[in-house]
This record gives C-alpha cells, sequence and structure tokens, in this order.
C-alpha cells in the first residue's frame, strides 16, 4: 500500500467572488502550485477533486500524473468531495493526507507528517506552528471506514481529531505557511504580499 493525498478543489466561496484553484500563487494558478509540491512528496497516489468550475482548473493540472475526479455533489460541502475522493481509490492506502487549495502546502513539512505518522505510530497528524493547529491533516489508513462516515452536520474531520484524541500527533514547524488560510480576498492579499515582502528582504 501506498500514501495518498486528495487534494479539494471542489467550492465556490461567495467571498472570494473567483475560482480560488486559479488564483496566482508563487507565480503559478494556486491548484498548479499545490500539485507540484505533492508531486515532490514520497506520495504516490494524487487525486484532485473538482466541482465547480471543472473545466477551467482541468485545463490547468491535466498535464499532470495524477487523478482528477469531479464531485457532482460539491455544493454539499467539503466533506461531500473527501468522500468522493476516497471512493474514486481502487485500494486502502497507508494513509490519507486531506490538502484543500486554499491551504498552501510545502513539501518539505508534509515529508515531516509522514514521518512521524510512522514514528509515532499516531492515527492522525496536525502541523503545529506557535501553538496553533494548521494544515493539511494526515490520517491513518485504517481510519478509511471513519473519514467515509463524516458529514457537514458533525463537523467533517474535526470530529475524528475529537475521536481520536490521545492518538492525535502534533507535529511543530518553523514555518507559519502551515496556517495560512485563502477564504477570502483579503485574506489572499494579505498573505500573498506578506509572502512577496519576506522574499524582497
Amino acid at each position: 500500500m501506498s500514501h495518498t493525498a486528495i487534494l479539494l478543489a471542489a467550492g465556490y466561496s461567495s467571498r472570494m467572488g473567483t475560482i480560488k484553484a486559479l488564483l496566482p500563487w508563487k507565480g503559478l494558478p494556486l491548484i498548479e502550485y499545490q500539485v507540484q509540491q505533492l508531486l515532490k512528496t514520497s506520495i504516490k497516489n494524487i487525486v484532485i477533486v473538482l466541482g465547480y468550475q471543472a473545466p477551467e482548473i482541468n485545463q490547468v493540472i491535466e498535464k499532470y500524473p495524477i487523478h482528477i475526479i469531479y464531485n457532482p455533489n460539491y455544493a454539499n460541502g467539503k466533506t461531500s468531495s473527501i468522500k468522493t475522493g476516497i471512493r474514486a481509490l481502487k485500494e486502502n492506502s497507508c494513509s490519507y493526507l486531506i490538502v484543500s487549495v486554499d491551504n498552501p502546502i510545502e513539501s518539505s513539512i508534509i515529508e515531516m507528517m509522514l514521518k512521524q505518522l510512522r514514528c509515532k505510530n499516531s492515527n492522525i497528524v496536525i502541523p503545529v506552528y506557535s501553538n496553533k493547529r494548521g494544515h493539511p491533516i494526515l490520517l491513518n489508513g485504517s481510519l478509511r471506514d471513519d473519514i467515509l462516515s463524516i458529514s457537514e452536520q458533525k463537523m467533517g474531520l474535526k470530529e475524528l481529531i475529537a475521536k481520536y484524541q490521545s492518538s492525535t500527533s502534533e507535529l511543530h514547524v518553523t514555518k507559519e505557511h502551515v496556517l495560512y488560510n485563502l477564504n477570502t480576498k483579503e485574506d489572499y492579499i494579505c498573505l500573498k504580499d506578506h509572502f512577496e515582502r519576506r522574499h524582497q528582504q
């Protein structure tokens, strides 16, 4: 069995007013940046779940060796897309990395999370910066049935984190990007400006 990453790019944000997956990030459309970071890791199965404006997003990433699937029920919330991604896999995986397109990631952090999952024998690994939990979340493959039982009404993955609190491992990192969340246009502009200023210094 190998590791699987499920990148969620199905939703539409009325607060953003545009397709978040196609926003520029480090010189690339955000979703392409995310895909490239995942391809730099040891994860073998990369599943992209599309929904809103799927054809436009698909054009950007179809050249990569990934599995692109469509969730017709994307309007029902993120949990719907997570379960669509899990069900699209032909076999169980060692782990499931759940990544939202609006939470920019770095390959080095993901590799550290995979290592911690093995070394700590954890069910869940969450990156932490300055005592704040961030993204993405890594789930042990043994939790597949639990993941398929999540719902928006039960707070999605938060329910699993509460259920497996004793076997959840925190990975303390020195990179604040694990806290980035591009929920609104203001979030995006602020974080993009912050990133650009840091790299000009």
